[in-house]
């Protein structure tokens, strides 16, 4: 499961707090078959941009919810979206192997 969030607004980092909520209420947050990949987008826009996100904010969401699988992307540019989708599809293959 892929979880995004704007790295140069703040509220949509704070957005998936929601978002997580109904992970657990559904049961998804926290089964073992299902991996949670972190995605930061618009990395391109971060660079002297005084809304960005720190990196600090990042981390402790990351230890907060235990997420060790973290990816910045960006649309325009390209940057990190290949990582991600192998990540995403070895972890698929893993998963798969394992059942």
């Amino acid at each position: 499961m892929i979880l995004c969030f704007d790295l140069t607004r703040i509220s949509s980092l704070q957005k998936l707090y929601g978002w997580i909520d109904l992970l657990k209420e559904g049961g998804a947050w926290g089964n073992k078959d299902i991996r949670f990949f972190l995605v930061g987008t618009k990395c391109d826009l971060v660079a002297n941009n005084p809304s960005a996100i720190a990196p600090d904010q990042v981390d402790i969401f990351k230890k907060e919810f235990n997420i060790d699988l973290y990816f910045e992307t960006s649309a325009l540019d390209s940057n990190g979206v290949s990582d991600l989708f192998n990540q995403v599809a070895s972890s698929m293959v893993e998963l798969e192997n394992k059942n």
